[in-house]
């Protein structure tokens, strides 16, 4: 096991819904990285496991819908056999951080060309339970290339106060063979790299 998987330093409050919608797949997680707003994006690191990063630019589009939001970085992973995984980061509070729930990829990938062709709920198999994602299916429109993508919201604490702050994040992988491949990628190789443990909490 890579480090990244067997400590778990900081504790979130993960949800697939927003400030006032809290949903039954609320969980309690783990993360060795600090991933406080203020944090960001300096203490995610540029090697996350057998994982090396690449920073890629946000598109200027995004930066406008979320209103110049306080965090916002992407960055491509890729592994030793050469499998890409996009990660990206968006923060905000008060006011403003509810654009992160008005611009779903739902809605925005169809702005950059894409369509998204399949939305549910998933659940991420990790120590101690499982983190629930929104998980998508989206294809480009100029060239047929599909990914998978999977999106969930992250509070500092159980209070979900918007003055707090609250980070989107998404990770997608391109489909090479077939879907399922791309999920397993994304689900047992680089998500549980960035939270490895399920915290016993519930709200519930």
């Amino acid at each position: 096991m890579t480090d990244s998987q067997v400590r778990a330093d900081h504790v979130f409050f993960a949800d697939v819904d927003g400030w006032y919608r809290i949903t039954r797949n609320e969980r309690a997680v783990a993360s060795p990285f600090d991933l406080r707003l203020t944090s960001l994006p300096a203490a995610l690191p540029a090697q996350i496991g057998e994982w090396r990063a690449t920073d890629l630019p946000m598109h200027p589009q995004v930066m406008e819908l979320y209103d110049n939001p306080e965090v916002a970085f992407q960055r491509a992973y890729q592994n030793p056999a050469g499998d890409v995984v996009w990660l990206t980061f968006i923060g905000h509070r008060g006011p403003p951080s509810f654009h992160l729930f008005e611009h779903t990829p739902t809605i925005c990938y169809p702005l950059q060309g894409w369509t998204m062709l399949r939305e549910t709920v998933d659940a991420i198999p990790l120590q101690g339970g499982s983190l629930y994602a929104q998980r998508g299916l989206a294809r480009n429109e100029a060239d047929g290339a599909q990914i998978a993508v999977f999106y969930w919201y992250l509070w500092d604490t159980e209070a979900r106060d918007p003055t707090d702050g609250i980070l989107s994040i998404r990770v997608s992988a391109p489909i090479t063979t077939t879907e399922e491949r791309a999920v397993a990628l994304l689900k047992q190789n680089f998500i549980p790299n960035l939270f490895p443990t399920i915290v016993p909490w519930r709200r519930f």
